[in-house]
């Protein structure tokens, strides 16, 4: 049309206008070519109009002569408005009018006058249009000021004032400094600044500026960033091996700092540099600095996992890893490598275990146990017998515990255990045990038991847990093998002690020595007395109240103390004896007379947390509401927790015999019983 029109072969008088966005349009455009031949032309007068962004003051006055106030009054509200619309006429005006309709800016009958919510137009949002208008806008930055925007998109969303303040000494930092292009970008709108914060006013912005850096470019910032915090967190301390981020852990003052009594700690500090590490990746890094760099890894998931935070722990474990490779397994000469990536294995297992996922678990324990001694892959080996218990694989445990237990040289029959080795096994620990008493027990504890009888106990420990699950002949074998290596090596922690308790219930079961059984359970309390670790006392205190002290305290006592070893283990974490303990104490309030009703109602409320946390004490749990429901003439209908996978307890005999799961066989056979009575 326009070639028709401007050919200048017509004769004919023509007014055209148009509209279009500079800094959208390239020099390749087709418009652009156009109006560069239109001006040119003799025939034809061009005239540009350039219209530029409203400023902050043609805001405001816009906003006055509407709402008919003093521009001193709308000041602020103005700015807002500019910095949240980049002073475009239309976006600003689309703002106020939806201000307007959602009676953030509303008449007011008391005063007269307009007003408006201020805390609403603080917490505005920059809308995805304003986002993408500002993002076709950065070609007419200044170049210290697109610079700073790009390293704050490094970041993400938002990063900490205080460590863009560290920065400010790097070669990634504008040359001038990084306070007035930071001001200049809040002033556009591209970022906040607030509470110590920076961040990207819309998510759009930051995507497109990162996304706009050359990849070969963008992994030098990543490197750059990460070297020189790393580089802080190192010089902060008094090692001389700047790779080396172990020992106590400060805090370190930015005393270049503007912002009022802040500190960042090392951690954090440390955290953020390896995250700018991992962005660039291991194959962007020196092959001499890799382990470095997977050091700085190792450190954080350690803190991530002493936090609980599991599932990012398991991150930088893994991003760990990949900096060191495979290489380092098969390199016979590097035996502190080996040992430096068994702590990243090591923690990726754990990590991996405490979130359930028990893939990757069986992936780094299997990696560890192939590359290493079996004594140094104990661990692998607990952590990985604690993820096969998770899923009901107790006989599998059992038959890899006791080969590992026979490997390490530790007497035990070999499978299957008779009556007579069971028995003869006893005889053989209540002669050992004989030599000691209680205060010579407690007396002769080591002050500190070495990393290999602390596993070996671990060790143990775990595979009692699957004996106890099906009920297995080797319970009472390990517990006497375990009593037998604390005494010998005069190691007496809390595993120690759930062996000690152990010892003292089987002197009741085998015995009837009522005497001797409560003599092992003292010994054990004592023990967790001198431990004062709550985490690992719970099954201790589960397994001698509920087993043991049982039969020299009231029923209501013992319904009261695996009540409070219930909500002990919850708080710890102990999903497993918490639901144990919860079990027992409902069966003893039953026994000691409690209001039916109310444990009825006790019971269903729990159903659903023991199914989420351990499907096994959650079959325990229905069979006693079911016989608590037929005591009280009830119908009962517990078994839908289940949502149908078992609609009766012959269903739960069915998965009882096919996991060999004697504990629940004995509990099905048990709620019969009452109810045939």
């Amino acid at each position: 049309i326009l070639e028709a029109v401007f050919d200048g072969k017509g004769g004919c008088n023509f007014l055209f206008a148009g509209v279009y966005r500079d800094d959208n349009m390239s020099n390749e455009h087709p418009l652009s070519a156009k109006l560069s031949n239109l001006r040119q032309s003799q025939s034809v007068h061009v005239t540009d109009i350039d219209l530029s962004s409203f400023t902050k003051r043609d805001i405001s006055e816009i906003i006055a002569n509407e709402l008919r106030l003093p521009s001193r009054v709308v000041s602020e509200l103005g700015d807002i408005v500019h910095k949240k619309t980049s002073g475009h006429i239309f976006y600003a005006v689309e703002l106020l009018n939806a201000l307007v309709r959602d009676s953030t800016i509303y008449f007011s009958l008391k005063t007269r006058r307009f007003q408006w919510c201020w805390e609403k137009i603080c917490s505005l949002k920059t809308s995805d249009s304003v986002a993408q208008f500002m993002v076709s806008t950065f070609s007419t930055l200044e170049p210290e000021v697109l610079q700073m925007l790009r390293l704050l998109s490094c970041f993400g969303l938002h990063t900490d004032v205080d460590v863009l303040d560290i920065l400010d000494a790097s070669c990634v930092a504008p040359f001038d400094g990084i306070r007035t292009p930071l001001q200049n970008l809040s002033d556009l709108g591209f970022i906040e600044v607030a509470g110590g914060l920076v961040r990207f006013t819309h998510d759009l912005i930051q995507q497109h500026v990162y996304e706009s850096i050359e990849l070969e470019q963008r992994r030098t910032f990543h490197i750059e960033i990460g070297l020189f915090l790393g580089w802080k967190v190192s010089t902060s301390r008094t090692s001389s091996d700047a790779s080396s981020l172990e020992g106590a852990v400060g805090k370190m003052y930015i005393s270049e700092s503007k912002s009022q009594g802040s500190v960042i700690t090392e951690r954090s500090l440390l955290s953020i540099a390896t995250d700018h590490i991992n962005h660039a990746g291991p194959e962007f890094v020196e092959q001499s600095e890799r382990k470095s760099f997977a050091v700085w890894n190792l450190e954080v998931g350690k803190e991530l996992s002493a936090r609980c935070d599991f599932g990012c722990a398991l991150h930088y474990y893994e991003q760990g890893i990949a900096f060191v490779g495979n290489e380092v397994w098969v390199d016979e000469c590097d035996t502190n490598g080996k040992y430096f990536c068994l702590d990243l294995y090591e923690g990726a297992a754990e990590a991996a275990s405490a979130i359930r996922n028990d893939t990757k678990v069986k992936h780094y324990t299997n990696v560890i146990i192939r590359n290493v001694p079996l004594d140094n892959s104990l661990p692998a080996w607990i952590t990985l017998i604690s993820s096969l218990e998770s899923n009901g694989r107790h006989l599998e445990i059992l038959e890899k515990g006791i080969k590992l237990i026979q490997l390490l040289n530790i007497d035990i029959p070999p499978p299957p255990p008779s009556p007579t080795a069971v028995m003869e096994s006893m005889a053989t620990t209540t002669i050992a045990a004989s030599q000691y008493d209680i205060n010579l027990i407690l007396s002769t504890n080591q002050s500190k038991t070495d990393r290999h009888q602390r596993n070996v106990l671990r060790l143990f420990d775990a595979i009692t847990v699957a004996a106890y699950s099906v009920s297995s002949p080797y319970l009472p074998l390990l517990t006497f093998a375990m009593v037998r290596y604390s005494l010998k090596n005069h190691i007496h922690e809390t595993e120690s002690a759930f062996a000690f308790a152990g010892f003292g219930y089987f002197h009741i079961v085998f015995k009837q020595d009522y005497v001797r059984g409560k003599y092992w359970a003292d010994v054990a309390l004592g023990i967790l007395k001198q431990k004062r670790a709550i985490s690992a006392t719970v099954r201790v205190e589960w397994l001698v109240h509920g087993h043991i002290l049982m039969w020299f305290s009231p029923l209501k006592e013992t319904s009261r103390k695996l009540f409070e070893t219930y909500h002990l283990s919850m708080q710890v974490g102990d999903f497993r004896t918490a639901m144990f303990s919860l079990n027992l104490s409902t069966r003893f309030a039953v026994f000691e007379g409690e209001n039916l009703q109310i444990l009825s109602r006790s019971i269903g409320s729990n159903l659903k947390n023991m199914l989420k946390h351990n499907s096994e004490c959650a079959k325990l749990a229905v069979l006693d509401a079911v016989m608590v429901d037929e005591i009280r003439g009830e119908d009962s209908t517990p078994f839908a927790v289940f949502d149908g996978l078992f609609l009766n307890d012959d269903d739960l005999m069915k998965d009882a015999l096919l996991k060999k799961n004697m504990n629940l066989l004995s509990n099905i056979y048990l709620r019969r019983f009452f109810s045939v009575s």
